[in-house]
């Protein structure tokens, strides 16, 4: 089982924004770098989830779609309670796509 998580480019600003200051920063981004990921617009039909260079895939201004397993995402459903789930820094929309991702880790909605 496992969970999809898209982030914009700067989504992923915000987070290395976040840094150390909170879970939601650096501990995020290396539970992320664990996974698969892959850029939504080249979607071919085909399951084309692959491992690239993360540090330039990261930085590239185009949306990445996470494939995160289970053990990972419920290791980032603890990291978002050490925050209480309060995103500090974020925008409403990151905050709300966090939150959603979150609840479908609790109730166990994979893809």
């Amino acid at each position: 089982m496992s969970y999809k998580l898209i982030l914009t480019h700067d989504e992923r600003r915000a987070i290395d924004w976040i840094g150390n200051r909170y879970a939601t920063g650096d501990d995020f981004r290396s539970k992320l770098w664990k996974c698969y990921w892959r850029f939504p617009e080249m979607d071919n039909g085909i399951d084309n989830v692959i491992p690239g260079d993360f540090d330039e895939d990261w930085n590239l201004s185009k949306d990445i779609e996470f494939k995160i397993p289970e053990n990972i995402a419920w290791e980032i459903r603890e990291l978002f309670e050490q925050d209480e789930l309060t995103f500090p820094c974020f925008s409403d929309e990151l905050k709300s796509k966090l939150i959603e991702f979150y609840y479908n880790i609790v109730r166990g909605e994979t893809i």
